[in-house]
Formats: structure tokens, sequence, C-alpha cells
């Protein structure tokens, strides 16, 4: 174990103990510590992160479907590293909810005391069933490799391959092709789990809410499942190029070739919808309420989210290095692209939050309801927006969030890098020739 390797743990275990102060003034003093309190909105950046992971996850599975359900070869090299990834990004949507509770103690509840008219409670349950299908499949998957590696490899690994082994003493082809069989099965089996269940069943959760524009609609568990396809392939391409090139593994072109083709059609996609989505809702026959919120998209307060975050980092600059033969062919701007792409993925799980509830629901007030003489607090209008922009109960400050909301979800994603960095070293993510001595 190189000395470098040694030290990105300590530097990872660092963050996330000091990130995690974070997690100790939530405890303590509860959601008046967010920007939801000042602003009232009901939720906020852990929510936005939630639904990422979400897709994460699901998207990063549904790219290992390819390989172990549809038998794509290209793709084989990276099954393993997605099933890792999709794995790990359920732990980040668990720890990503977990803070916006209003009792964190509780929410073991969701599953004693499920109400099943509540699509939150539904997803609940699904991601008990996905998460025992995604550890099977990988173990599964890499059983063969586990057991030919215990009696070779030493110390802690050692053991962990030994324990994972059950007794078995040799792999045997016969033994893997049973494993493949099942494997192929689970990952046939999880794609309704995930595309329909897991992610279509996040975008449900929003799909279902009538009183909100841009949230409510039969397509929008559609939407859902293509963003998280594109999170999932456009993660994994980095994840691979890097954690290959760190620890002198060898890149395989034809994965590389193959994941760039994917996402350069998950996102040019991706983006077909939101440009209709944008156009429908400006679109003078359409509802006051979804001309103002596309407005407060576009020119609002997190203008700067969909200009920079979403079009210019997450779209225009990663599909110029994608569709370029010069610059498509280097490994270095193929990982920032994938990269660049999660981080605009990021800002369209934001927008998809917090612009639509940034405009109080109030069409349908009593009309003995007299709007400008409730005590609300005015704020200038925003260039595009029709009206002077009011928050949710007139609070009158545009979410953004705190220093504490920020170390929490610092402390989630640095632990997740923590537990993907010790699980590429312990899982045996690329596959031995079976058969092979």
């Amino acid at each position: 174990m190189s000395g470098r390797y040694v030290g990105w743990i300590v530097l990872l275990l660092a963050i996330t103990v000091a990130a995690g102060y974070g997690w100790y003034v939530r405890a303590v003093e509860g959601l008046k510590v967010t920007a939801m309190s000042p602003s009232m909105t009901s939720w906020g950046m852990w929510v936005a992160f939630y639904i990422f992971f979400v897709g994460l996850s699901a998207g990063a599975f549904l790219v290992s479907s390819l390989v172990y359900g549809f038998g794509m070869k290209q793709l084989e090299s990276v099954g393993r590293y997605a099933l890792i990834i999709a794995i790990l990004s359920l732990v980040g949507v668990f720890l990503s909810i977990l803070p916006d509770l209003g009792r964190m103690d509780r929410f073991y509840r969701l599953y004693t005391e499920p109400n099943f008219t509540s699509w939150m409670a539904i997803e609940a349950w699904m991601y008990v069933v996905y998460v025992i299908i995604l550890l099977a499949e990988l173990y599964l998957a890499s059983r063969y490799d586990i057991i030919n590696l215990k009696n070779t490899v030493k110390g802690i690994k050692g053991a962990i391959y030994r324990a994972l082994s059950f007794g078995v003493d040799k792999a045997t082809p016969e033994m893997h092709a049973r494993d493949m069989r099942a494997v192929r099965a689970l990952a046939i089996i999880g794609i309704p789990v995930a595309a329909i269940g897991v992610h279509g069943g996040t975008g449900a959760i929003f799909g279902v809410v009538g009183a909100r524009p841009l949230w409510y609609g039969p397509y929008t568990p559609i939407y859902f499942v293509l963003s998280a396809m594109l999170s999932g392939a456009a993660f994994l391409l980095a994840a691979y190029l890097l954690t290959n090139k760190l620890m002198n593994r060898p890149i395989i072109p034809e994965t590389v070739k193959s994941l760039r083709n994917i996402i350069l059609l998950l996102l040019f996609l991706e983006w077909f919808f939101i440009f209709w989505e944008i156009v429908v809702s400006l679109w003078p026959t359409s509802p006051i309420e979804h001309i103002e919120v596309a407005r407060l998209l576009l020119f609002g307060p997190y203008w700067y989210v969909f200009w920079i975050v979403e079009l210019l980092i997450g779209f225009i600059i990663p599909a110029a290095i994608l569709l370029s033969g010069k610059l498509s062919k280097s490994l270095g701007l193929l990982t920032i692209a994938g990269l660049m792409i999660v981080i605009g993925i990021v800002g369209i799980r934001f927008n998809i939050v917090m612009p639509t509830l940034a405009e109080a629901p109030l069409a349908h007030l009593p009309p003995e309801w007299d709007i400008k003489q409730m005590p609300w607090s005015k704020v200038p209008a925003y260039p595009g927006v029709i009206f002077d922009w009011v928050p949710n109960y007139g609070a009158g400050v545009p979410y953004f969030p705190t220093v504490w909301e920020v170390l929490v979800e610092l402390s989630v994603v640095s632990f997740l890098v923590l537990l993907y960095s010790l699980a590429v070293k312990i899982v045996p993510v690329q596959q031995e020739v079976v058969g092979s001595e």
C-alpha cells in the first residue's frame, strides 16, 4: 500500500470528521440552523442531493445492466465499478435525506408505520429491495475472483476474501457460470426496480404534486430516469479513468469509447427535454404560475445555477470535449467532461427543487384573502419576472444554503469518496480469466 494512497485516505477521513461538526450542530439546534428557516422553503440543499444520489445510483446500476443483463462486452471492465458506485450512492441517498427530517431519530417509522398512499413510503421499501439486488449482484459477479484470491492475498484483505468465500476452497468454471446466470437474472429484475421503483418513483414524488408548476405531470418520472442514466454514465467514466490511472490499472479504449457515445446520446436527450420544458412553460398560453416559475428559473435568484452550472459547465463545455475527435482522445479531458456533467446534474437537481418552491402556490386562496394586505416583506422584481418575487410565506429571503448545510453535505460526499477509495482496493473490480490457473 503506497504512502500516497494512505495519505489520501487520511485526508478524506479528516475532511469527513471535520465537516461532521455540521451534523452535531444540526442534531443539537434542529432545522433552525438551515436557510430553510428564514426563506420558509420546505426543501433545500439536502433534498437536491438526495435526488441527485438516487439518480446516480440508478444510473450506474442501469449501465451495469448493459453488461450483466444484455452482455455488452465493451463495458465489461466497468461492470463492477458501476455496482460499487450504485451501492455507495444509495448510502448517499440515506445520509442526504436524514438531516432534512425534523426528527432524525424517527426515520425508522417510515418502515414500521408506512403509509402506502405516499410515494415516499413506497420508495423507502423499494430501496430495501434495490440494495439487496445490488449487494447480491456485486457479490456473485466477484465471487470467482474472491475465492481464487483468498489464499494468495495476505493481511486484512486476505481475511476479508476468506470470510466472503464461506468455506468454498476452489472456484470452478461451472460455479462461475451459475453465478453469472444469477447475476443476469438479478440485472434484468433490477431494471424495473431501479428505473420505475427507485428513480422513477423519486420523480413520482414530485410528479404527483399538483400544486407545483414544473413538477406535476406524467413525464416527470421519465425525465428523472433520463437524468439518472446520464449522471451514472458520466460519473462512471470519470471514476473508471481516475481510479485505473491512479492505481496503474489498464484502461480499455473500447470501454472508454462506448461510455463516451452513451454519454453523448444521453446528454443531448437530456437537453432536448430541458429545452422543450422551458419553451412550453414560457409560452404565452401556459398557466401564469408556470410562466412565473420558468422565469424564476432563468432570471430569478438562481439564474447562475441554470446558465453557468447547468448550461455552461454541464452541457456546452463537456459536449464540445466529447464531440471533438482531438479533445476526446485525451483521457484527462474526458475525465473532466464526465465530472462537469455530474456537476451540471447537481445544478439540475437544485433547480428542480428551488425555483418551484420559491413561488408560493397561492392561485386558489379564498377571494376574501387580500394578498396585498398580508404582512409579507417585499423584494425587488428580478429581470424577466412578471410580478414582484415573493418567496413562500413572504419571508423575503431567497434560499441559499448555510454553512451548516454545506458542512453536512461535504461530510457525506467525502465519506462516500472514502468508502469508494477503500472499496476499489478490496473488491476485485477487474475480472480474471475464468478457468485460468
